[in-house]
């Protein structure tokens, strides 16, 4: 069964510095990964970046805000 190369794209970001140059180069040996130019969270599935950077972990949810948002909405 062939997949259609062109069907499936995800999108990534790689920062500078953690071996960015390594994670890079394995990204674009994956045809189905896009590299990404700008940190922007909202429109990549991957990010990866040398520090923790406050901005980008305040808009990822945890598995425990996950949790208290799906019990809010079982008992609406």
């Amino acid at each position: 069964m062939s997949v259609d190369k062109q069907q499936m794209h995800f999108k990534v970001f790689v920062g500078k510095g953690n071996n960015s140059m390594l994670v890079r180069s394995l990204f674009k040996a994956r045809f189905w990964w896009l590299l990404h130019d700008k940190e922007e969270m909202e429109k990549v599935n991957f990010m990866w970046t040398q520090c923790r950077k406050n901005q980008i972990m305040q808009t990822i949810k945890t598995k425990l805000i996950f949790a208290k948002d799906q019990e809010s909405k079982d008992t609406q």
